[in-house]
């Protein structure tokens, strides 16, 4: 049985017009579920690189979450765990011309529950853990072994 969430139809939007739709915060809600938060972060490490993707991401998704209501759902560790496994990703697949294609290298990242690998739920359910960083209480979240993201991009050309 697969442990991949439901996902509804990815969106037709290119790279581009869905990181402009989400750092504007004109993309609706509906239209922004878990794939397009993995586009976006992709696009933003591969542009960037993953320490500034980050910073671009949270400040881009507290206005997301503001302009909808829901200031309240922002999560830290969630957020930063996500950032850096999305990144080792980038760093192992670095060819990948666009998020379906990075996608297509590592499925895994649309399986919300790979988390749970490296965190319980006890410790991402915690007050600490929404507000700041918490280091994984289960597994390491592996890292890019040097280098990064963006770098390995502009070495193959793309």
């Amino acid at each position: 049985m697969s442990t991949l969430s439901p996902s509804p139809s990815p969106s037709p939007l290119t790279d581009d017009a869905l990181l402009e739709a989400f750092e504007t915060a004109t993309i609706s809600a509906k239209d922004f579920h878990h794939r397009e938060h993995v586009r976006v972060v992709w696009k933003l490490i591969t542009t960037v690189g993953p320490e500034a993707a980050r910073e671009r991401f949270v400040a881009a998704l507290i206005r997301l979450a503001n302009a909808h209501g829901a200031d309240q759902l922002y999560h830290e560790t969630l957020t930063r765990a996500w950032v850096e496994l999305i990144a080792e990703g980038a760093h192992r697949f670095p060819a990948a011309a666009s998020s379906f294609e990075f996608l297509e290298s590592c499925p895994e990242l649309l399986d919300r529950s790979i988390l749970g690998r490296h965190y319980s739920p006890e410790l991402l359910a915690s007050d600490s853990a929404r507000k700041s960083w918490v280091e994984p209480d289960r597994l390491p979240i592996p890292l890019p072994i040097s280098g990064t993201a963006a770098d390995s991009h502009q070495l193959v050309g793309v």
